[in-house]
């Protein structure tokens, strides 16, 4: 079977009172991908915009409120680069982090600015502001798709979730690098799961050797 579960975030797991299990829980947001004919991918596509979503948690193909919202393997893999920031930064908010756009923007806001777009560009085309219409409609397409690319560009991919921002004790370079792999805008270039398994038993290994 081929799920999505797309609301993996530290919340949702569950550890063993040993500390040594670690299970993924609450299904309510999971879907079943389905298998396309032409690419042989699992996907999950819905055109329902209006579903609340954990932002924060939430790869850019999935989170725009333009439709179709796909899902499949790897935003997951976005949301679990996510979950990965909040255990080494021994749980620390991701919705608290912000990025320098037109001011200060918070993760957690970029919903409310964009349904508060749609009140705006009405108001301006009842009034004929043509001027205030253009501003607003750029900033919403802004938003809405070169806002992922400006914030995870190679430049500004730290300012997302911040290697600062990590417990001290756990300012591993090599973790941070898998962290912002799960983080790559195109999701083709983001890690499969599988992949990112292979790279924590590496670092895991290594860790023990030591």
């Amino acid at each position: 079977m081929n799920y999505v579960h797309r609301d993996i975030a530290a919340r949702n797991c569950l550890i063993s009172e040993n500390g040594r299990t670690c299970k993924l829980a609450d299904f309510g947001m999971a879907h079943e991908m389905q298998k396309q004919t032409e690419t042989g991918e699992y996907l999950y596509i819905t055109d329902n915009t209006k579903d609340m979503i954990p932002i924060a948690w939430t790869a850019p193909e999935a989170s725009t409120s333009r439709r179709p919202r796909i899902y499949n393997e790897k935003s997951d893999v976005w949301s679990f680069g996510v979950l990965l920031w909040e255990i080494f930064t021994r749980g620390a908010c991701p919705r608290t982090t912000y990025v320098h756009l037109y001011g200060h923007l918070f993760m957690e806001d970029f919903h409310v600015l964009m349904h508060g777009f749609a009140a705006q560009i009405i108001e301006h085309t009842a009034s004929g502001n043509k001027q205030g219409l253009a501003h607003v409609m750029k900033q919403r397409a802004f938003l809405n798709g070169d806002f992922w690319k400006w914030l995870l560009s190679q430049e500004h991919a730290s300012n997302y979730l911040p290697k600062d921002q990590l417990a001290r004790t756990y300012q591993s370079e090599e973790i941070y690098q898998i962290m912002l792999s799960c983080w790559c805008y195109d999701q083709r270039q983001r890690f499969f799961f599988k992949r990112i398994n292979q790279e924590l038993s590496i670092l895991l290994y290594n860790h023990n050797a030591n």
